[in-house]
C-alpha cells in the first residue's frame, strides 16, 4: 500500500528521451508448463497508488491475470489508471476483482477492460472519476 510513482513522458517532459512504456505497477502471470500451474496474483489488496506521467495505454496499474484481488484508491495523471486486461494466447483469466475509488485526470482512461475474447470471471468497478481524459 501507498506507492507514488513518477513515470517518463516526453509528451510533458521534452528533456526526457523515451516514454516509460510499462505500468508503474504491473501484475504479469506465468504458466509453469512443466506443472501446469498458472502463477499469477491471488488473494491480495493494493490501495493508495498513484503516478504521474503515463502514456497512452499505459499508466498506474494494470493486471493480466490473477484472482481475489481488490484495488482501492488508485490515481493516475496521464496515461490509463486501471487496466485489466488478459493475453488471449495464455493462460490468463481475471476473476473476482474489485475496484473502488479509480481516479484519472488528463489521461486516456480511468479504467480499461480488455479480454481479447477470452473467458474471464467476474469483477466490480466502482466510483470512477475520469477528468480531462479521452
Amino acid at each position: 500500500e501507498n506507492v507514488r510513482v513518477l513515470l517518463a513522458n516526453p509528451a510533458r517532459d521534452a528533456t526526457l528521451p523515451l516514454p516509460t512504456l510499462a505500468p508503474a505497477v504491473g501484475f504479469l502471470s506465468h504458466y509453469d508448463a512443466a506443472r501446469g500451474e498458472l502463477l499469477d496474483a491471488r488473494h491480495g489488496r493494493v490501495a493508495n497508488v498513484s503516478s504521474r506521467g503515463g502514456v497512452f495505454g499505459y499508466g498506474t496499474v494494470q493486471m493480466e491475470s490473477g484472482a481475489h484481488v481488490a484495488f482501492a484508491n488508485v490515481h493516475g495523471v496521464g496515461g490509463a489508471t486501471l487496466r485489466l486486461e488478459t493475453d488471449g494466447m495464455s493462460h490468463a483469466r481475471l476473476d473476482n476483482i474489485t475496484a473502488a475509488n479509480v481516479t484519472c485526470v488528463d489521461g486516456h482512461a480511468a479504467f480499461i477492460a480488455e479480454p481479447h475474447n477470452q473467458q474471464n470471471g467476474a469483477f466490480g468497478v466502482h466510483g470512477v472519476r475520469a477528468l480531462g481524459c479521452s
